[in-house]
């Protein structure tokens, strides 16, 4: 039986996961509130988010790509929150198991890791990976990557304050993380408008 030939969509995977992380500690710009592509996820941030989506039209079909950033400045340092969403067409992925493309997500920073642990999230019970890194600017972070079918998410928080990871906080904010399509989505939803009132 021959093998599949996974390099083309592991080297998209490392090059879309090096764009889009370990972050620079400033806020970004705000960003048009008409997004192309909205993930299906609810997280509680500490502010509002600066947001930004694309679709890219591919040989296989749409890519799609959602970016979440709040850059919380404290006088002991900024704090990073992010959420970043991948959605890749079906066609593009065949044959790569769900294990296969959370290492690949995750293949570019893995010299960075100090602790790799896989998860089951949420009710669905989707695979995940929980992962502390520490790069080599002293950066340190968390973050959560969670596949669930071709979507691919990835909620983190960054400082170069390694205290700051275990803040209340950014505890709130790993804890707030629901996938639309989970039962406890709605009420969380609901909540997040209701503070924003």
């Amino acid at each position: 039986m021959q093998s599949r030939d996974y390099s083309g969509w592991v080297a998209a995977l490392t090059l879309l996961t090096l764009a889009a992380g370990p972050h620079a500690l400033a806020q970004p710009p705000a960003s048009s509130p008409q997004l192309s592509f909205r993930p299906k996820l609810s997280l509680k941030w500490p502010g509002k988010p600066s947001e930004n989506s694309q679709i890219i039209h591919g040989p296989f079909g749409d890519e799609k790509f959602y970016d979440a950033m709040y850059a919380d400045k404290r006088p002991t340092g900024t704090i990073m929150y992010s959420a970043h969403v991948m959605e890749f067409p079906a066609k593009e992925l065949k044959g790569a198991s769900p294990k296969q493309l959370l290492e690949a997500s995750v293949f570019a920073f893995k010299k960075d890791e100090t602790s790799r642990k896989e998860i089951s999230f949420g009710k669905k019970k989707y695979p995940g990976l929980d992962i502390t890194s520490r790069s080599a600017k002293l950066l340190f972070s968390r973050k959560i990557v969670v596949l669930v079918g071709t979507r691919l998410y990835t909620v983190s928080v960054a400082s170069k304050d390694e205290q700051a990871l275990k803040a209340p906080e950014g505890k709130a904010f790993f804890e707030s993380f629901v996938l639309d399509d989970e039962p406890l989505a709605a009420a969380v939803v609901k909540r997040q408008l209701l503070s924003c009132m």
